[in-house]
């Protein structure tokens, strides 16, 4: 993140060098600072890079990565979001999130993506709310047809458990 043209042009080179050379090397220390670093514009810029990498394009890392990193990539930024207060952060993370998703949901390629997607649905939580709205309003038509699904589920379970709770009376 630096002003200078040259900093710059040599980090996007070495950026670059380790996306051909080490993918799941690169795409685990930018997940690791999005858990551990204090400084939230570094956690902000891994996040941006980290979907870069993500993202459905030339650059595109995800068939190169091993299953552990599938792992770790796909479990960092749902925790993230659920812990990171800075707004601007989080919609980071949602991008992140989001931009995998569209790649992998397809092929069933992440199933706790729904599990945390229905978290979010049932909490009272505004930060998980809102992270919620974030993810539908990047993810499209699939995300919202899955949360009607889930907020359809909850409410009749809802209506179950008070006519249960009616009939116990």
């Amino acid at each position: 993140m630096s002003s200078s043209n040259e900093q710059r042009s040599y980090a996007e080179a070495l950026f670059n060098v380790c996306k051909q050379s080490d993918p799941d090397a690169l795409c685990l220390r930018l997940a690791a600072l999005l858990q551990v670093c204090a400084q939230p514009d570094t956690r902000a810029m891994a996040a941006i890079l980290l979907r870069r990498l993500l993202t459905r394009d030339d650059s595109f890392v995800w068939p190169r990565l091993n299953v552990s990193t599938h792992s770790s990539i796909k479990s960092v930024p749902l925790n993230q979001i659920q812990v990171e207060t800075a707004q601007s952060l989080s919609k980071k993370l949602c991008d992140t999130v989001s931009e995998l998703a569209s790649s992998i949901l397809p092929e069933n390629g992440w199933p706790e993506l729904f599990p945390f997607m229905f978290q979010c649905v049932s909490s009272d939580s505004p930060r998980l709310q809102e992270a919620l709205e974030l993810l539908i309003e990047l993810g499209g038509r699939l995300l919202t047809w899955w949360v009607l699904c889930c907020r359809l589920r909850r409410q009749n379970h809802l209506r179950k458990e008070f006519f249960t709770w009616q009939l116990n009376l």
